[in-house]
């Protein structure tokens, strides 16, 4: 895939690897926020984990991402960290696309 900046730079994205997994309900209140433990019961949140790499400026820069997507609003946030020659963090805010309303 591509991810675009807000100067409009885009990076490629390959050999990427993403993992979907219940989000954490680390409160044990029912709602996946902070606190103590188990999986959301209540809601539809995911929890993504994986690595890849980034294809910036004719580079190949490895990155570890996490974040959470919430399928009820189709809303989210990944966090990508670059690592090796760059140690940088990037935060992108998720929009799945054709959700129909």
């Amino acid at each position: 895939g591509t991810s675009v900046s807000r100067v409009s730079q885009s990076t490629t994205w390959k050999n990427t690897v993403l993992k979907f997994a219940p989000a954490r309900d680390e409160a044990a209140d029912g709602d996946a926020h902070d606190g103590g433990g188990g999986t959301d019961s209540t809601s539809a949140r995911l929890a993504v984990t994986g690595h890849g790499i980034s294809v910036w400026k004719g580079r190949d820069i490895e990155f570890d991402v996490r974040g959470v997507i919430d399928l009820a609003s189709g809303g989210g946030r990944l966090v990508k960290q670059h690592r090796g020659e760059f140690s940088n963090r990037v935060a992108y805010h998720v929009a799945l696309a054709g959700r129909g309303t």
